[in-house]
């Protein structure tokens, strides 16, 4: 299934932006499965399985205090990357 022009434009960058309401792997597998149910595409769905765990606040909170502040920016734009990237892979294979 080919994502749409919308889909593609708005959700798998806001997928890939913003953190996620993490909770847990086990939690959002249902929660993904109802929305790919539902039409999303399933890069956007990649995206948010990457950025999840990845922007958890507990954890960004320890990497900001160990890594320090310029290597926590550096982080955030690879995970943000990384996803996006990931996304726009799974949509077109």
């Amino acid at each position: 299934m080919f994502p749409t022009l919308f889909q593609f434009l708005i959700y798998q960058p806001l997928t890939s932006i913003l953190p996620s309401q993490h909770v847990c792997g086990g939690g959002t597998v249902p929660l993904l499965q109802e929305w790919l149910y539902n039409g999303m595409s399933a890069g956007s769905a990649a995206a948010f399985m990457i950025t999840g765990p990845a922007t958890k606040i507990t954890n960004l909170g320890a990497l900001k205090t160990s890594l320090g502040i310029k290597h926590f920016v550096f982080y955030i734009l690879f995970v943000f990357l990384f996803s996006l990237l990931t996304g726009v892979f799974v949509n077109l294979f």
